[in-house]
């Protein structure tokens, strides 16, 4: 009888948390054009206003009941205060009926995670230099702002003519704050997959951005790595051939000792002086579009 139960929740889950229809109008000035993704408490959405400006609608999760509702007005609260680059902007937020939705200008281009899994995009080690150079600027307007990220990965970091933007803030919060409502607090435990490297990327600190900002860094670098057949399990270290410098780099990302760096504005810095330095990828090619583009913008 449990398992059918179980069953019953998740098709009741399912029905309730089935995305709107392209062509329905909310609110009487959002038009849905597609369905862009979901959460563990939200639902995200291409719409377009009724002054024809593309926006990006963020809709509580119904599944989650009032608790979603919560989250979404502390991220819209968050939203409020950060009008900095790399961050896109808050334009709304409103009820309509049980549901509520925070309105972001839409930002136009990739994902990384969509870049290398779907369009087999590889980067070189300059090349994810660029990218993790202007993520760290993005980030030091966040703390300098009193806010921490907390779910710094690849599907959070989108790319495009405009460069590098950190999107997803249903994690951010200020700066050592505590909270018994924390959802950072209702997943990701120890003993799940990868749980305790999610719970140091949770933290209510900065320190918590640079390591998901280190993680992010070498898938990047993987993305053109391709192991021997039967190769045995190896550490980054041994499986990517770096420069001594970013190797570095990536060891101050992830430590927790004091070896490590104090804020990504410090971060920033050396990048700037390993760009100086580092020779050119020798793949890179003016035919890689995105990427040309993030160069072009960081300079």
């Amino acid at each position: 009888m449990a398992g059918i139960g179980t069953w019953i929740r998740n098709v009741r889950q399912t029905w309730l948390d089935y995305p709107l229809r392209e062509g329905k109008t909310i609110a009487e000035r959002y038009r849905i054009e597609r369905f862009l993704g979901m959460g563990s408490y939200g639902q995200a959405y291409a719409a377009r206003d009724s002054g024809g400006r593309q926006v990006m609608l963020k809709l509580n999760k119904p599944s989650k009941g009032r608790f979603g509702i919560h989250l979404l007005r502390r991220e819209d609260e968050i939203m409020c205060r950060l009008l900095l680059p790399g961050i896109p902007q808050r334009l709304d937020y409103f009820r309509c009926g049980r549901r509520e939705a925070l309105v972001t200008e839409l930002v136009q281009g990739n994902d990384l995670e969509r870049l290398i899994m779907d369009k087999g995009e590889v980067f070189g080690q300059r090349e994810a230099l660029v990218v993790l150079r202007q993520l760290m600027q993005t980030l030091s307007g966040l703390h300098e702002a009193g806010y921490v990220h907390r779910d710094v990965r690849l599907p959070n970091v989108m790319m495009g003519a405009a460069g590098i933007t950190l999107i997803d803030f249903g994690l951010a919060c200020p700066i050592g704050e505590e909270r018994a409502d924390d959802p950072a607090a209702k997943q990701d435990k120890p003993e799940d997959a990868g749980g305790s490297l999610k719970q140091r990327m949770r933290r209510p600190y900065p320190a918590s951005d640079l390591h998901g900002s280190g993680h992010l860094l070498l898938f990047l670098l993987y993305s053109g790595y391709k192991p021997p057949e039967d190769a045995p399990s190896r550490s980054w270290e041994e499986e990517l051939e770096l420069f001594p410098e970013i190797a570095r780099v990536i060891r101050k990302l992830l430590t927790e000792d004091e070896s490590g760096y104090r804020s990504a504005a410090e971060c920033a810095v050396e990048l700037d002086r390993l760009l100086e330095e580092l020779p050119p990828d020798q793949a890179a090619g003016s035919d890689n579009y995105v990427l040309s583009s993030v160069m072009t913008s960081s300079s």
